[in-house]
């Protein structure tokens, strides 16, 4: 589910990327794609690298943590659209470098690690306010329920000295008078 998360990611950044890749490997601007890549670094803390590679697999750009083990890396192409010979000819894509992006899976297990803490809280939470509940019903409604029962049942038997003993002054603590 992790891999699923950070592959998904991975795209989305691959996506936001595109258009500067193709620009920093065709006309030779860099600028555009490092300026891009530093500010999602800056705001990502599960992007680790960031590398754009021209076709023969040089490095034309290199930002983040790209020295340091990393646990998920994928690299994807970099594509742009190719003309035919004429303009009657179908336009084609073809690659023209690859983008490789290693991410780091600490803050998705983190947050997943918070998530399943926070689960476990509310279930814990829900218990305690379901116990509660269930203690108040009983002392409220079966007990003396149960009281009346025992009562009735010994009046039942001969018993007619029984008392039943009665607290408030709800409906039921009527019946336990009468």
């Amino acid at each position: 589910q992790a891999r699923r998360e950070l592959r998904n990611g991975q795209r989305m950044i691959v996506e936001l990327l595109q258009a500067r890749a193709v620009e920093a490997l065709v006309v030779g601007n860099v600028l555009a794609f490092d300026d891009v890549t530093g500010e999602l670094l800056r705001n990502s803390s599960s992007i680790a690298c960031i590398v754009l590679e021209d076709l023969e697999r040089r490095v034309v750009s290199r930002h983040g943590l790209c020295g340091t083990a990393v646990t998920f890396a994928d690299r994807f192409d970099v594509r742009a659209l190719g003309k035919g010979l004429s303009d009657f000819d179908a336009t084609t894509e073809e690659t023209i470098g690859y983008i490789a992006i290693s991410m780091n899976e600490a803050p998705v297990r983190d947050k997943r690690q918070q998530l399943v803490i926070q689960l476990a809280n509310s279930l814990m939470l829900i218990a305690l306010v379901l116990g509660i509940t269930q203690r108040l019903l009983r002392r409220r409604l079966v007990e003396p329920i149960e009281q009346i029962h025992i009562g009735m049942t010994a009046l039942g038997e001969g018993a007619y000295h029984t008392r039943i003993a009665v607290r408030g002054e709800d409906e039921l603590a009527r019946l336990g008078h009468s």
